[in-house]
């Protein structure tokens, strides 16, 4: 008997609460305030500073190179590129990214350098 008055006493608690919540207003969202982007983020950023220090100089220097060759449509250079630098750093899913993409090593007829992600 016990049991059935907590728990008909609970039930009718969160019934109560329930009923009292449903008419209350909703809670106002935070505001969320974010700087303009600049460059000078890459360098000021303490977390993008802390992710860098990973990554050697001459792994960057050969990301940007196989970078521009894929922007400029150049995919068989860049398929290269992106194959050696799986080969010093074998983990990477950018990296893997990339391979998948250039995998034709051809860049479609109307390439213009970036791929709409919007598109699916």
């Amino acid at each position: 008997i016990t049991g059935r008055i907590e728990e008909g006493r609970v039930a009718s608690t969160s019934l109560a609460h329930s009923e009292a919540s449903s008419h209350a207003p909703p809670p106002t969202a935070p505001v969320i305030r974010l700087a303009p982007y600049t460059e000078a983020v890459w360098d000021e950023d303490p977390d993008l500073l802390g992710m860098r220090h990973h990554y050697q100089p001459n792994f960057v220097r050969a990301w940007e190179e196989a970078m521009d060759q894929y922007v400029a449509g150049d995919w068989r250079a860049a398929h290269d590129a992106f194959e050696a630098l799986q080969v010093m750093l074998p983990i990477d899913g950018p990296i893997k990214l990339m391979l998948e993409r250039t995998k034709s090593l051809r860049a479609p007829d109307d390439w213009e350098g970036y791929n709409d992600i919007s598109e699916g």
